[in-house]
Parts: C-alpha cells; sequence; structure tokens
C-alpha cells in the first residue's frame, strides 16, 4: 500500500538556517532540516546526496555544484599544475592584461619541486615571475588542503602587501564552483583567511613574527632580508610537523644567510633541495638568444632584453653577475 507522501512547508526559521549556512558554506546535519531541506531541493530542483546526513549532528561541508564540478574541483585538488593552468588567471606583463597562467617550463618545474620537497632553495634572476608562480602554488594550498597556516617573509612591507594583494587577486578571479570570494575574510595589511580556516600571513623584517604555528614559511628576497639568520632561527621552532621553508632570492652583497644554505647544500650539509632559475629559461626575454663572450673570452648568454637590463643597471659588472646571471659575489678572503 502505497504511503501519502507529507508536503512540507519550510517555515521561515528554517529557511532563515537554511540562508545563514549556505552562505557558510555549512549544512547543520539535522533529521528535521535535512527533511525539510530534501523537499525544497527537490521543489527548486537542485541535486544534492543526503545519505550521509541522516542521523547525526555535526556539521556536513555543503556544495550546489554539479557533479562534473564536483569532479573537476578534485582534479584541481590533486594536480596543482592543473589547477594553474586551467583555472588561475594572473597579469601578462607583455599585454598589460589579466589572462590565463600559461606556465612556462621552468615554473612546471618549480611546482614540482614545491610539492616534492619539504624545504628548498631557489635562486633566480631578477623578474622572471617567481613570486607569481608562488602565489598560483599558495592558492593552490589554501584551497585544496587542510590546516595550512602560511607565513610569508619579505625584506619590506609593501612586498609583503602586494604578495598578499597578487593572492588575492588569483582567489578572486576564479569561478565559483572553486571558490566563491564570499567566504574569504581579508585584511589586505596582514593577512588573507579562507572561510575553511586556512589563512595566509605576511610579515617582514621591520615587524615581528605572528606567534602561531605555520605548515610553511616562505622568505622572499632573503639575501635582503635584514637579520634572516635570526628571522629563520624564530620561525623553525614555530614550524607545524612537516612544516616547510622555501628561501626566495637573487644575489646580494649584504646577504647573511642565503649563499650560506647555498653552499651547505651544495656540500650535502643541509637537507634543502635547490632550484636556479636563469634568466634564459623565461619565454620573451629569450627572444633572440645568442651565445657571445667577454674581453676575458667567458660565455655569455645574450638577448635584446639582456641589453635592455644591462642598460638598466648602468652596465655595472657586479648587479649584472648578481641580479642578471644569478651568480654569488666571490667572498673577500683575510690573509
Amino acid at each position: 500500500m502505497a504511503t501519502k507522501r507529507e508536503i512540507y512547508t519550510i517555515p521561515d526559521n528554517v529557511v532563515k538556517t537554511f540562508n545563514t549556512f549556505s552562505k557558510r558554506n555549512l549544512i547543520p546535519k539535522s533529521a528535521l532540516v535535512t527533511q525539510l531541506l530534501r523537499e525544497f531541493f527537490k521543489k527548486n530542483k537542485i541535486s544534492y546526496n543526503f545519505d550521509d546526513f541522516e542521523g547525526t549532528t555535526e556539521e556536513q561541508p555543503f556544495e550546489n555544484i554539479s557533479e562534473k564540478e564536483r569532479i573537476e574541483k578534485e582534479k584541481c585538488s590533486q594536480d596543482p599544475i592543473y589547477f594553474i593552468e586551467t583555472y588561475v588567471k594572473v597579469l601578462n606583463i607583455f599585454s598589460n592584461r589579466i589572462e590565463k597562467f600559461k606556465m612556462f617550463d621552468f615554473q612546471k618545474d618549480i611546482i614540482n619541486q614545491y610539492e616534492e620537497n619539504k624545504n628548498n632553495l631557489v635562486l633566480h634572476s631578477r623578474q622572471v615571475g617567481i613570486s607569481t608562480i608562488t602565489a598560483a602554488y599558495v592558492c593552490c594550498k589554501l584551497l585544496f588542503s587542510n590546516d595550512e597556516t602560511i607565513l610569508y617573509i619579505s625584506n619590506d612591507g609593501p612586498c609583503g602587501r602586494k604578495f598578499l594583494a597578487k593572492v588575492g587577486d588569483i582567489l578572486n578571479n576564479l569561478p565559483n564552483f572553486i571558490f566563491d570570494n564570499s567566504y574569504i575574510t581579508r585584511n589586505m595589511t596582514k593577512k588573507i583567511q579562507l572561510d575553511n580556516e586556512n589563512m595566509l600571513m605576511i610579515s617582514s623584517n621591520d615587524t615581528s613574527i605572528p606567534g602561531q604555528a605555520f605548515s610553511m614559511c616562505i622568505i622572499d628576497n632573503t639575501a635582503f632580508v635584514k637579520n634572516a639568520d635570526k628571522i629563520l632561527k624564530t620561525v623553525i621552532p614555530a614550524l607545524k610537523p612537516n612544516g616547510k621553508i622555501t628561501l626566495l632570492s637573487c644575489p646580494s652583497e649584504k646577504d647573511v644567510l642565503f649563499a650560506d644554505y647555498w653552499e651547505k647544500s651544495l656540500n650535502e650539509k643541509n637537507n634543502f633541495n635547490r632550484i636556479k632559475i636563469h634568466w634564459s629559461q623565461r619565454p620573451g626575454y629569450n627572444e633572440g638568444l645568442e651565445e657571445r663572450f667577454d674581453s676575458s673570452g667567458k660565455r655569455f648568454l645574450w638577448s635584446p632584453w639582456y641589453q635592455n637590463m644591462c642598460e638598466k643597471l648602468e652596465n655595472d659588472e657586479q648587479k649584472i653577475k648578481m641580479e642578471l646571471e644569478a651568480e654569488f659575489p666571490i667572498k673577500e678572503t683575510t690573509i
């Protein structure tokens, strides 16, 4: 005998509850609310699986997305390179427009090495897009990982705020089924926190380190960060188990840390993985690339972009060596 189907009218208080939890990306696991919402979703032709809801009073993540979108989001969570190339948009410095992130081969390699290694040293030429690919990777961790508290340290406040804004812009340009920017708490001078409680915080060499545990610490322009050695000694004890450290920099004469860590890694005296990025690896910069030799017979790579940068550096050999060739200055030895 068929049971008469009971039709529910959702009370205002339940609708209010539904709206509140929907905005927070959460829905309450309550038998009554579940039944009421089942009817509400069906009436409005909203597809959702309630199998795991009944008989419990905990909270369950709620996503009003299609099965295709759910699969796509899962794919993004498993493959950072796919996520970045498919959905991340950044400023193209040549067209000056926000466009899909077309990753260069060296940027894909950086992402793979970030994933595979706990600690990384990235030695690079100026203006090769290291901060942009790092920002995209940070977005991936914030969106798809659990319990992420990432600390970004720079040599000054404006640099940190620029990185924070870059991460915020990437998040804001994602499709809603990947990330709804209404679930973001942003203090553009200090941090970005998502609804999943993952967080990016910034600091600089002139501010104190926030007093909490971190899953990842990124120090940008490490060779230019004042007291970088002391800062790192403060950060290391604050790392969570399996916490990661990434040091990014081009060389500097005032460096007190980065060159030392690089040399120790070369001699296998620390556990840092080395990544070196030369300007000639970046498409656009290497247009018209030529092999040339200086007056001493030393080989170097040349391009119109390289020539322009040399002129901007007033053809200062030391600056060219550090900022373009990504070579450490020779240490003076006292005899």
